[in-house]
């Protein structure tokens, strides 16, 4: 049994072997024969040159068909005069069966194309560049005539198409990697089955690109009409990513396009839809994926033209999906969607609608619920309404904010929103927007970028009133500061979306705490450094920086009850705030701080590019000397500091200051005039004091207690101009007088009663020193130099200011006293040369 089997197949293989050494004979024989019939029948067929570099009949490329093959073709397209290719092929392959050869009369039955590309023009008059085939002028072709052509199949590999219609605004870029069309010729009527892969470079109409790179899976039915040029589509599937879609309908070619067409889709996905639609449809959401079926089913019916578009209609839905990016470890989940799009009666982009009627979804567990209306694609206007809770963390991580972090609490959002987004870019139409509703923080947290402090604890109530917010017990903390604030901030959409847009706030603050160190920290200083107080610093290194904006108008009425600025602590603070044009006025504000209390008014102003001016009225009541001294870094010396000093001072104080915008000091700048008392005070351990002891009959100058000094100090120059005060202490009656300068270069006069002075030092003492005051005779000494190397000396010069000073008084009253009863000599004292000794 197995001999005869062998037997059998070996006769089988000898046969076919014999048939194929047949076939590739015929070939051999007929090769030139068949060559020449087919190019004359092209030819009568072809109206445009086609060149092509090699002509022959083969047998293996369409084995078991013989073929005749072309190689590297070129076919010129059919414009009159133009000179550019139609298409271009490696291989073209028209293929007969190998009874031909034997029966001499050839039908081609399959035509196959390689490598090629293939260029489709319509210019705008609608003129087509492919009407190459034409009907012959001799009779119609004798069915018993050697070569005819009978397709059934065509088959596409590698083959790159571009369609460019000038007319329509659309062009095409799309590669058949592999493509089988079967093909049914019946009088005018053409039927097609397409099947095979597809990838779309892009499908451009007008500037919007669909199906941008996608890989397509095609299995097509359909009519052409030679006659009519209508092309019926049956139900024809598309396989784009995992998605399947189904076209059916009708597209008439005759003139004007003419569409009747159904799509739908009953399981797409988001980045299908994403791949198909146009970047600027879904840029802001393109890297966005979904899970769960999206369906949708839309119709398209009517004329496509330049001037003509035809009426679009789109239902869609989804139930239980969700939408996600993948980098982000968040999910909007139990998507339920339902809507439409329809462009409308106008057919136009100013009649379109898209309309979404549902919206419910789950955010980490947080219902969101809404709806939204967007219509007139040609100036868009925005409805939507929304009754959603959000878990801010969950928010963030499903959609990043640019230069926030951080977050979490809660937001219940209930809102309404009505108007052209268009009339959101202009001040003038934003009175229009019809916005309203409620926004309520629980607990809320985020941190700013940029901010080297985070917010913290929010809760209360955001009220929308069209372009007003309302805050309703806003309370909260940013970084260790506590803020409670009840107010309108009005112009609100404007501030927030348009450049330079001013913003009115009238609210009432309430807080604990204020850590201004905080609040006006430099954050770029900050991002590797802890905070410290920039009057510490060196120049250079300061943390803090200031502005205010032009387009803020403020009015806060104030109520603090603690504040740190630095070394400054106050407490219990009231007053109003209010901010206009760049500056901030302080009005009525009332404190208590360095164990007294303060008012104070003045403002701050900000204008200048490069300068803050500070210019400030202020009455102190029983403040601390050495607080004020320590409040102020010892006014950047260490000559008189907080160490030396006690006392209670009152003071009424006005000044003007300058700082840049990081609150850098500028001491030339600095004005002060200051009428001031200081009760129950005590000098300790001041150096010049404790030198003077050398020729003073006191030994307890370390430690001078004194009642009261009245005195009035100003600054100018960077110069600290001290008049004449006298200090009872309990020691002595000592007057002091002179200047220091902010380089810390001194001149002190200091005048005390000569019967203080040590017995010996009277003896040395040059007289030119001693000047009778209030009919006692009294010393005067200078202290000079620098804080660091100073000397003390005879005053002689300060004698001889006094002296002339005195003459002046004196002649002033001898004019009186001699005014009728004649003159008085006067005896003019000459003083010495001024003597000083070191210390």
């Amino acid at each position: 049994m197995l001999r005869r089997l062998a037997k059998i197949f070996l006769s089988m293989m000898l046969v076919l072997l014999l048939l194929v050494l047949a076939a590739f004979t015929l070939v051999h024989v007929y090769q030139d024969e068949i060559v020449a019939m087919f190019v004359q029948q092209a030819n009568r067929y072809v109206k445009t040159p086609v060149k092509a570099e090699k002509i022959s009949v083969s047998l293996f490329s369409t084995f078991p068909h013989a073929a005749v093959t072309f190689e590297n073709v070129w076919i010129r397209e059919s414009y009159e005069g133009s000179e550019e290719a139609l298409a271009t092929a490696g291989h073209i392959h028209c293929s007969f069966s190998l009874l031909d050869l034997l029966r001499k009369k050839y039908r081609i039955r399959e035509i196959q194309l390689q490598d090629a590309e293939v260029f489709l023009r319509v210019k705008a008059n609608g003129e087509v560049n492919y009407t190459i085939i034409e009907q012959p002028d001799d009779e119609p072709a004798n069915p018993e005539q050697s070569l005819r052509f009978d397709l059934n199949s065509i088959k596409l590999e590698n083959v790159r198409l571009h369609y460019a219609d000038k007319q329509n605004e659309q062009h095409y870029k799309l590669l058949a990697k592999y493509l089988r069309a079967g093909l049914g010729i019946d009088g005018p009527l053409y039927s097609i089955e397409l099947k095979g892969n597809l990838h779309t470079d892009s499908l451009l109409v007008g500037n919007d690109a669909y199906l941008r790179n996608q890989p397509v899976e095609l299995s097509s039915r359909f009519t052409f009409n030679n006659t009519s040029g209508d092309l019926h589509f049956a139900p024809t599937n598309l396989l784009v990513q995992d998605s399947d879609f189904w076209l059916e309908g009708t597209v008439g070619t005759s003139g004007t396009t003419r569409l009747d067409l159904t799509m739908e889709a009953k399981k797409a996905d988001f980045q299908t839809v994403e791949a198909i639609l146009p970047l600027a449809f879904t840029s802001s959401v393109r890297n966005y994926r979904s899970k769960g079926d999206i369906w949708f089913k839309g119709t398209v019916k009517g004329l496509a033209s330049s001037k003509e578009i035809p009426e679009i209609a789109v239902d869609f839905k989804t139930d239980d999906a969700s939408f996600y990016h993948p980098d982000y470890k968040q999910a909007l989940e139990k998507i339920e969607l339902r809507g439409s799009f329809s462009n409308g009666s106008k057919r136009s982009a100013a009649s379109s609608v898209l309309r979404v009627d549902r919206l419910q979804a789950s955010l980490n567990g947080r219902p969101v619920r809404g709806s939204f209306t967007l219509s007139n694609f040609d100036d868009y206007y925005l409805s939507f309404r929304t009754d959603s809770e959000l878990d801010a963390n969950s928010l963030l991580r499903f959609y990043p904010i640019e230069g926030v972090s951080n977050a979490g609490g809660l937001l219940k959002v209930n809102m309404e929103f009505k108007g052209r987004l268009q009339d959101l870019k202009q001040s003038s139409t934003l009175q229009r927007i019809q916005a309203g509703g409620e926004v309520v923080l629980r607990e809320l947290k985020f941190q700013r970028q940029g901010a080297p402090y985070p917010f913290t604890g929010l809760n209360g109530s955001l009220i929308f009133r069209n372009q007003d917010l309302a805050l309703s017990n806003l309370s909260g903390n940013a970084g260790s500061s506590h803020f409670v604030l009840n107010g309108l901030f009005k112009n609100i959409f404007a501030y927030l979306l348009l450049e330079n847009q001013p913003i009115a706030i009238e609210a009432d603050l309430q807080s604990d705490f204020l850590n201004l160190d905080e609040l006006l920290a430099d954050a770029k200083a900050t991002e590797s450094k802890s905070l410290k107080a920039s009057a510490a610093l060196p120049e250079g290194e300061k943390y803090y920086a200031f502005d205010i904006r032009p387009d803020l108008n403020l009015y806060f009425n104030c109520q603090v009850k603690r504040l740190h600025f630095d070394r400054f602590r106050a407490k219990d603070l009231a007053g109003e705030l209010v901010v206009e044009k760049g500056v901030a006025y302080v009005k009525g504000a009332r404190l208590s701080a360095a164990g007294g209390k303060m008012q104070l008014n003045g403002h701050i102003d900000a204008r200048r590019a490069k300068d803050v001016i500070v210019t400030a009225k202020a009455r102190f009541d029983g403040i601390n000397a050495d607080s004020v001294f320590y409040v102020f870094h010892n006014f950047s010396q260490n000559f008189l500091a907080d160490r030396h000093l006690k006392g209670k001072i009152s003071a009424n104080v006005s000044t003007s200051m300058e700082f840049d915008k990081k609150l850098r000091f500028r001491y030339e700048k600095l004005i002060v005039d200051s009428d001031m008392l200081v009760t129950n005070g005590q000098l300790k351990g001041f150096e010049p004091m404790q030198a003077l002891s050398a020729f003073i009959n006191e030994k307890r100058l370390a430690d001078i207690s004194f009642s009261n000094i009245s005195s009035k100090v100003s600054v100018r120059n960077e110069t600290i101009y001290l008049p004449a005060t006298t200090i009872e202490s309990d020691i002595t009656t000592v007057t002091i007088a002179g200047t220091h300068t902010f380089n810390q270069e001194i001149d002190y006069s200091v005048k005390v009663p000569l019967k203080a002075v040590l017995t010996g030092k009277k003896e040395q003492m040059p007289p030119s020193a001693v000047r009778p005051e209030a009919g006692a005779p009294h010393l005067f000494v200078r202290i000079y130099g620098t804080t660091d190397d100073y000397k003390i000396g005879y005053d002689t010069y300060a004698v001889k200011e006094k002296i002339v000073t005195d003459i002046k008084k004196e002649k002033e009253e001898l004019k009186e006293v001699f005014k009728n009863k004649g003159r008085k000599t006067e005896d003019i004292v000459t003083p010495d040369e001024e003597e000083f000794f070191d210390w």
